[in-house]
């Protein structure tokens, strides 16, 4: 073997992957996720989504009634799905922390 060889090591770990809807955020499911993944030392790997077509009539959440005064655009309703979307990430991520599960970022 040459003197110039390093070994290199690859830690292969388990990883649970799990899809959300990126709108209503099961909590449920994440609280799930995260004692699997700590049971089991596995990474977790989320994929948040956005639908291609909402309903446009009708209201999820009392909450929401406010953004129709300000919506004038169907462009305007899919920029404030987008930033809830990157709220509800930001939410996993401090949960995850709150956990003091490593979430690879800082």
């Amino acid at each position: 073997m040459s003197k110039n060889f390093k070994a290199k090591y690859f830690t292969i770990m388990k990883t649970i992957f799990v899809i959300l809807n990126g709108i209503n955020l099961p909590y449920h499911v994440i609280e799930y996720v995260i004692d699997k993944a700590k049971t089991n030392s596995c990474e977790i790997f989320a994929l948040f989504l956005k639908g291609s077509s909402e309903s446009p009539k009708g209201y999820v959440y009392p909450s929401d009634l406010g953004a129709t005064a300000t919506l004038t655009s169907e462009a305007d309703g899919i920029k404030a799905d987008e930033k809830i979307i990157s709220q509800n990430m930001k939410i996993v991520r401090i949960w995850l922390t709150l956990k003091k599960f490593p979430t690879g970022r800082k």
